[in-house]
């Protein structure tokens, strides 16, 4: 028999908003791809917010931006120490 969840509440889909695995490997000051281009991963956003953003940081510039969590991706390679 199967109970159906209280009203309001909705059941998890399985889906997260960016890939777990990713999520668990990353972690602040490592190289992230957003767009083709390489910044160094700040911050991001707590599980309890929806549409969870991340704050990135381009090496080149010193610029920030904040960018939609699940269109950040692990880049191949791993920050050096000086690049931070």
């Amino acid at each position: 028999m199967q109970v159906a969840p209280a009203r309001g509440i909705v059941p998890d889909s399985g889906e997260a908003d960016a890939p777990s695995e990713f999520l668990r490997l990353m972690a602040i000051g490592d190289y992230v791809l957003y767009q083709g281009r390489r910044y160094v991963l700040l911050g991001i956003d707590p599980m309890s917010v929806t549409d969870r953003r991340a704050e990135l940081q381009d090496p080149d510039t010193g610029e920030s931006l904040r960018v939609p969590l699940n269109e950040v991706e692990a880049a191949d390679e791993p920050p050096k120490l000086h690049d931070v």
